[in-house]
């Protein structure tokens, strides 16, 4: 099992501390531990601090060239969450994806299989899937394995009676649907560590109503990226615990560093300028000064 290893350059105290299989620790140069319960986002981003890209095709492999510590550390993440949350738009571009930590990072299945277990988990992390329009293909793979659907009343007709077997349908007499009770719902649900793999509109929501715990943000070493080599930074940022309109992010003077790792040099010294097509940019100042080592949020 070949696995990237990240260098550790920065690590407050641990809180807690997650039993790592000895090969997951060495390469992740270090501990990785939550508290319970807990929501954590997680992006990559462009050294310039673009995060999503107006494509088809889903934004973070395609930003971040699909580098493999990258795709570690998301495996990683994912083998720690309970769940994972993600919005209808992530769910339409990631295609057949499955949000196991296996499918991110196969070479690794024996070590997240362990990692799981050690901590009392199931077999792969459950999805929640936050769609107020239901307009979703209810076929999808990834509604196969106990996915939680959640809809308003207006996307039930598009699903009522469409999900496969085992999948749950929740109508939410809200529109939107708050985040405050898709939360609420999980941690009925028995899951108390969720990932959000939503974009930046979903991450957004949940800092406006403030429920977001924990960012994590790996920086490639290109402006406005479709390269495939690349250099990482983790940064993870406790948000401030009081409103923060985004993209206005009003607390994030009163953010933390958590961790910083890296896998090469300095990304921002790095930085070779790409053309990609139609850049979105989401709190692009703040996302910036985020992926540059200093908390965005």
């Amino acid at each position: 099992m070949k696995l990237p290893t990240l260098e550790l350059l920065h690590e407050a105290k641990h809180a807690s501390a997650f039993p790592l299989p000895a090969a997951l620790r060495a390469a992740y140069g270090g501990d990785l531990g939550f508290q319970r319960p807990r929501v954590f986002a997680n992006f990559v981003s462009s050294v310039d601090g673009v995060v999503a890209l107006a494509e088809r095709a889903e934004s973070g492999g395609i930003i971040s060239g699909h580098d493999d510590g990258d795709r570690f550390v998301m495996g990683l993440l994912r083998a720690c969450a309970d769940g994972v949350l993600v919005g209808a738009g992530t769910f339409r571009k990631a295609g057949p994806h499955l949000w196991y930590p296996e499918r991110i990072f196969p070479e690794a299945a024996p070590a997240w299989g362990e990692l799981r277990a050690n901590l009392g988990l199931s077999e792969h992390p459950r999805l929640v899937l936050l769609s107020a329009s239901g307009d979703v293909d209810p076929g999808h793979p990834a509604l196969r394995d106990g996915a939680i659907v959640m809809v308003s009343p207006r996307g039930e007709p598009r699903l009522r009676g469409r999900l496969p077997p085992g999948a749950r349908l929740l109508v939410v007499d809200q529109d939107p649907i708050s985040f405050a009770k898709v939360l609420a719902v999980a941690r009925a649900e028995g899951l108390q560590l969720l990932l959000t793999e939503g974009g930046p509109t979903l991450v957004g929501r949940l800092l406006a109503e403030d429920l977001l715990d924990e960012f994590r943000s790996c920086s490639a070493a290109t402006a406005v990226t479709t390269a495939s080599r690349w250099s990482t930074a983790w940064i993870c940022a406790r948000p401030v615990r009081e409103s923060s309109p985004f993209p206005a992010c009003a607390g994030a003077a009163r953010s933390s560093t958590c961790a910083i790792r890296s896998r090469g040099p300095d990304p921002a010294r790095r930085a070779r300028p790409r053309k990609a097509a139609s850049p979105r940019r989401e709190c692009a100042s703040d996302a910036r000064s985020g992926n540059r080592r200093t908390p965005s949020w």
